[in-house]
């Protein structure tokens, strides 16, 4: 049996004996009902993704167990990745770039759809979001300066990085640096 969503390297760290002999995997339950029961019990406390939700099953039961199980959250409707995702972006792109979520979506095991993503969070949204941060961190480096007459090219300079730290894009954060200084806040 296959675990879809887990690559080779990660398959590796997580052993999955499950031997064919009477006396089992040691250490590893073989019994799928509990499984499932671990699995709902999971589910009933926060959202897994699918990837995510076999690793934490994995760490306990075999892997006929885990696939069962996982194939059972998913019938019923209990996991489901596109969903996950569309609730995942909408609720951190208030305050977080484009290449940081895609990040944190890789990191929980989901394979990214671009024309999804696109939808849900748009270049010109990014942009807002980038304006954002850039004015809380421009007030405060306001705040601090001693002569602010002498600063803006420090202030500019420490404005990309923090943006482009932040995964913003280059194109986004240049235009919004342009704008902040023709107009200041």
């Amino acid at each position: 049996m296959e675990l879809r969503g887990i690559d080779d390297r990660e398959r590796e760290d997580i052993t999955f004996d499950c031997f064919e002999e009477e006396s089992g995997p040691p250490g590893k339950s073989e019994d799928a009902e509990q499984c499932w029961q671990k699995a709902v019990q999971l589910l009933a406390r926060q959202d897994y993704t699918k990837v995510r939700l076999q690793r934490k099953l994995a760490e306990k039961y075999c892997i006929r167990a885990v696939e069962k199980a996982i194939q059972r959250a998913e019938e019923a409707g209990y996991i489901d990745d596109h969903s996950y995702t569309e609730r995942f972006v909408r609720s951190r792109k208030k305050d977080k770039s484009r290449q940081e979520i895609r990040q944190s979506l890789r990191e929980r095991g989901i394979r990214i759809d671009e024309a999804l993503f696109t939808e849900l969070y748009t270049e010109e949204e990014e942009a807002e979001v980038a304006r954002a941060v850039l004015e809380r961190r421009y007030l405060r480096m306001e705040r601090i300066a001693e002569n602010p007459d002498e600063l803006p090219w420090q202030m500019k300079r420490t404005l990309y990085q923090t943006l482009l730290r932040r995964g913003f894009s280059y194109s986004n954060t240049e235009s919004v640096i342009r704008d902040l200084f023709v107009s200041p806040p």
